[in-house]
């Protein structure tokens, strides 16, 4: 069992670190908007038993979850196999690289929505309507939410890259035009 343990706990170091850790989590605008917006506008949700807030998080997030892994999947597929070098790798200083600072972005958003949707079974199975575990689940459905903002504009800084990259490689060879893209 220990491997298998092992195995895990590394994953989650390298998405700890790919995302930027605890300086990142802490100057999150996403975060901050998250907490905002669960004691402002969200706080009937929580603070009485007027609402099944369970019932929101169970019925959006699982819609969620398949948007942000069919979001990783167009950022896997956006480049080249020397496009993907380049922004991959060893940038110094023990720093992570764009790529994966993108992908750590996607683990984040992907492992907030999990923890948002089991609070969210719990707070079903349950029936708890109110109280420190409704605060906690709602800020977490808003936090996946707000996260979606986070992960859409990974995909455009990628986008970005890739942009950048064609137009360098256009400059090498003038003669052959970039590649067509049909929509």
């Amino acid at each position: 069992y220990r491997v298998a343990y092992e195995g895990i706990f590394n994953s989650l170091n390298l998405y700890w670190k790919c995302y930027g850790g605890l300086p990142a989590l802490i100057t999150s605008p996403y975060l901050h908007s998250a907490l905002v917006i669960t004691l402002t506008i969200c706080w009937p949700a929580w603070w009485s038993s007027g609402g099944p807030w369970f019932d929101i998080s169970c019925s959006i997030l699982p819609n969620l979850l398949g948007f942000t892994l069919a979001g990783y999947a167009i950022l896997m597929s956006l480049g080249s196999d020397k496009f993907i070098r380049i922004i991959s790798g060893n940038f110094g200083d023990n720093k992570v690289s764009p790529f994966m600072e993108a992908n750590g972005t996607f683990v984040h958003f992907i492992i907030i929505q999990v923890l948002a949707l089991l609070l969210g079974l719990i707070g079903k199975m349950a029936d708890i309507k109110q109280g420190l575990l409704a605060l906690v689940g709602v800020f977490f459905l808003v936090y996946s939410i707000m996260l979606g903002v986070a992960a859409g504009l990974a995909i455009l800084n990628i986008a970005e890259w890739r942009e950048l990259f064609l137009d360098v490689e256009a400059e090498k060879s003038p003669d052959k035009p970039p590649p067509e893209v049909k929509l």
